[in-house]
Parts: C-alpha cells; structure tokens; sequence
C-alpha cells in the first residue's frame, strides 16, 4: 500500500496499479470493490441527495460510480474552500471548473440545499497529518479510521453515502486508470505512476 505523498518505488507502484486495474492483483479485485461501492450508494441514497466534488482523484470516482456507471444524474455539489488545512490547490479547482457537467458552487458558510452527498471520504486518509482525521457523527467528532460507510446524521445533519470508504490509493488510481479519467495537475507524480502503469498493462 502506498500514499499519494510517500511512493518510495514508482516500478512497484505503477505495476501494483496496472496489476489492479487489469484484474491480476492477488488480493485486490477492482471489479468486485465497484460493484460494492455501487451497490452502498443504492442501498442508501434517497430524495435530496447530490455528488459533492472537490475536485480531486476520490471525489472524481465517486462522481464517476453515482452519475456513469449507475445513471443517477444527480446534482453535482462543491464547497469552495480557499482558506486553512482543507484549502482545495488551484490546480484542483481549474481542473473541476473544466469538466463538462454542471457544477453547482457553494461558498463556505452558505446554505446548502441538498439533505445528503455522496462523498469520496476514505478512512485510509487517516493517516495524513495535513488533513482533518475527524468526520461528524450525531454530533460527535470521531477518527476516519473507524467510519461507516453510511451516515446518517453527518456535519449539519446531512446523510453521508462513503461508497469507496475501504478503498487504497492504488485502487483509486487502479479506476482512473481502467476508466482513462482525467484528475487535476495537483497530482503531478501521480500522473508519471499512470504514465508508467499504462505502459505495463
């Protein structure tokens, strides 16, 4: 397992991406976490829900479950967020601005329409120092690492759906990979491992 901040060895990185996205990991089945993924978001959403995208590579998958793979179409949510620890790399934002579906923008403390979002929460991010550990749960402040990957009363009350919660980065870059997705410049040896992966597959 590897961190989008510390690949050691970008040989071994990349052949464990394309060794995922192909279908020969040993231990990891892409298709099986998709069809796991997919089936938490219709196990879950209801009236009232929307994609919450920030951009970058988690947010790009769980787009990409909820509005292609299952059609859901729904409305696609991002928070911008400029200031502090949470603070979205311009690259990232450029990068969301230029997709080609509508993105509906929601400064920080404005209201927010939508009773639940689909989010690319993931609770291997705990780890990362630079980013907050702590979800809301019924009001109460808990590590990502022990989240659900449904909940139901989350930061102002919102339903959350985390449907790649258990996922790695190699299987988020695994998707981008098998799907050709674009992600943000943010991501820059990120996009020389997929180079590479590709190359292998």
């Amino acid at each position: 397992m590897f961190t989008n901040m510390f690949i050691q060895d970008t040989e071994q990185a990349a052949k464990e991406i394309a060794s995922i996205a192909n279908g020969t990991h040993t231990k990891i089945n892409l298709t099986a976490a998709i069809t796991k993924a997919c089936g938490l978001i219709q196990q879950h959403i209801s009236a009232g829900f929307c994609v919450g995208h920030s951009g970058g590579k988690d947010s790009n998958v769980v787009h990409y479950l909820a509005n292609v793979e299952l059609g859901l179409k729904l409305p696609v949510a991002h928070t911008s967020k400029t200031k502090g620890f949470n603070a979205i790399h311009p690259a990232t934002l450029l990068h969301l601005y230029s997709r080609p579906f509508p993105i509906e923008l929601y400064p920080e403390g404005t209201d927010f329409p939508y009773r639940g979002q689909i989010d690319g929460t993931r609770a291997d991010e705990a780890e990362r120092l630079e980013k907050s550990n702590d979800l809301i749960v019924n009001g109460q402040a808990i590590n990502r690492k022990y989240m659900e990957p449904y909940n139901p009363s989350g930061l102002f009350g919102m339903k959350f759906i985390y449907p790649i919660f258990d996922w790695n980065d190699a299987m988020v870059w695994a998707f981008h990979l098998r799907g050709n997705l674009p992600f943000s410049d943010e991501y820059e040896q990120e996009q020389e491992l997929i180079k590479l992966a590709n190359k292998i597959i």
